[in-house]
């Protein structure tokens, strides 16, 4: 097994390519993340005991309404702590085939792609000192997906937080994998 950067192990073998990007974040992002979502859950249940106490009908529209932000919020920390607690993208590449499986610590999504109807294999351009690189580069955010294909003509995005660096490698790696595929099952 060898690796590209901190958070991607490869695995090559003659019959297939195991790639995971770990999502796993350090102690300290852990509970900061367990904290923000507690503290974020208080405030919520704070706010739901106000709508169903006495008060006006403009202030319980106000509460019903920053309840569904709220909630938008806390499903989001919430997708971020089991993303960091035990959440990885597995990317392999078996026979004809490109299977993507994403786990955030619940269940497992996994989507299959033939290598045939691949079209190209793109790495996303961003400036390393920009605002958006560092917003999703935070521990807080699943960051942007960095590394992308076209499959039957819709955009394809995989590879959360890794750097332009790893993205480079780890899109010539498959593109070359994909192309060995393709010969192997013309």
């Amino acid at each position: 097994m060898k690796f590209i950067g901190d958070l991607i192990s490869v695995k090559d073998s003659k019959d297939q390519l195991s790639i995971v990007i770990s999502g796993i974040g350090q102690r300290w992002e852990k509970i900061v993340l367990a904290v923000w979502s507690t503290i974020w859950l208080l405030v919520g249940g704070y706010f739901i005991q106000q709508l169903f106490s006495e008060g006006e009908r403009q202030y319980k529209l106000f509460v019903l309404v920053f309840l569904c932000f709220w909630a938008f919020y806390f499903f989001k920390a919430m997708q971020m702590f089991f993303w960091r607690l035990a959440g990885y993208q597995s990317i392999r590449i078996v026979d004809d085939k490109l299977i993507l499986r994403n786990f955030s610590g619940i269940k497992p999504k996994e989507k299959t792609y033939f290598v045939h109807n691949i079209e190209r294999m793109e790495v996303l351009a961003m400036k390393d000192k920009s605002l958006n690189r560092a917003y999703y580069s935070g521990f807080w955010v699943k960051g942007l997906k960095m590394v992308s294909f076209y499959h039957k003509g819709k955009k394809i995005d995989f590879a959360p937080q890794i750097s332009t660096n790893e993205a480079r490698a780890l899109s010539q790696l498959l593109s070359k994998r994909i192309v060995k595929a393709r010969k192997a099952f013309a």
